[in-house]
């Protein structure tokens, strides 16, 4: 087998830090062939054309339209892309998400040693400082940032569904792999560092992860669509922690943070 890859890295970008986002792209950029940001800020005023010339502007491509497309969509447009240009693998990466020192490195070799037609997603460890032992594990989902897709696996599973928008395409993408007869496999040994949400902690000692109120409705309402169209992938230990902490505590929470009314109402 070809132990040849070509990676298209994709990293979805709103209102980022740019000291962050820089830090980020520099944790990979040296290891895959070209990156598209896609911007989803309305204001194209904030500095990434600046940051993209520091960091690597002969692998990096701004892509836009002008407005929030969240991410399903700028997603497919970027698989179309892989597919008409013969890249091999896509990677996928938020903006708030970055690998330690040398471990994407790591990431890239240990894709080329296990290079299979029965892979759906390789995947790293995420928010850790204990390596899990056992080296490769085979995983139920696999969130979005930091997965690496086999570019063929878009054709015989399709693309990701754009009516979710953002929250759960992962999950149901997952799902879907699954279904097709692909394993997902995690390297316990890579670690990615990612933020959820914009979790703080309150006077009282509660975290809460201020996610807007658009958010708060494409978390609880993707999770029930795919409950509904997925239900053996729910048992009762995942139906309980739905709905114990992305309902009750979620809605326990929202009386510490803005715009309360507009998050309930959503």
């Amino acid at each position: 087998m070809n132990k040849e890859i070509k990676i298209l890295g994709v990293m979805s970008v709103y209102f980022p830090k740019l000291i962050d986002l820089e830090r980020n792209i520099y944790s990979f950029i040296d290891n895959i062939d070209y990156l598209i940001l896609w911007d989803n800020t309305p204001d194209q005023n904030f500095g990434l054309t600046e940051l993209v010339h520091r960091v690597n502007s002969q692998k990096i491509i701004i892509q836009s339209t002008g407005k929030n497309e969240f991410l399903a969509h700028p997603f497919n447009i970027c698989i179309k892309y892989a597919v008409e240009n013969s890249f091999t693998h896509l990677l996928l990466m938020d903006q708030d998400s970055y690998f330690d020192p040398q471990s994407f490195a790591n990431y890239k070799q240990q894709i080329i040693e296990n290079l299979s037609t029965n892979i759906g997603i390789y995947t790293p460890l995420v928010n850790t400082n204990t390596l899990v032992s056992g080296g490769i594990q085979q995983l139920k989902f696999a969130y979005t940032s930091g997965s690496v897709i086999p570019v063929s696996v878009f054709e015989k599973v399709g693309l990701f569904r754009e009516d979710l928008a953002m929250y759960s395409i992962d999950v149901e993408f997952s799902f879907r792999i699954r279904n097709c007869g692909f394993s997902i496999i995690r390297f316990n040994d890579v670690v990615l560092n990612h933020e959820m949400g914009y979790a703080i902690k309150n006077k009282l000692g509660f975290t809460i992860n201020n996610y807007s109120a658009l958010s708060t409705y494409y978390i609880i309402r993707n999770t029930l669509l795919l409950w509904k169209e997925y239900p053996w992938e729910f048992d009762k230990k995942d139906r309980v922690f739905f709905i114990k902490y992305k309902v009750i505590f979620r809605l326990l929470k929202m009386i510490f943070e803005i715009d309360k009314l507009k998050k309930t109402k959503a």
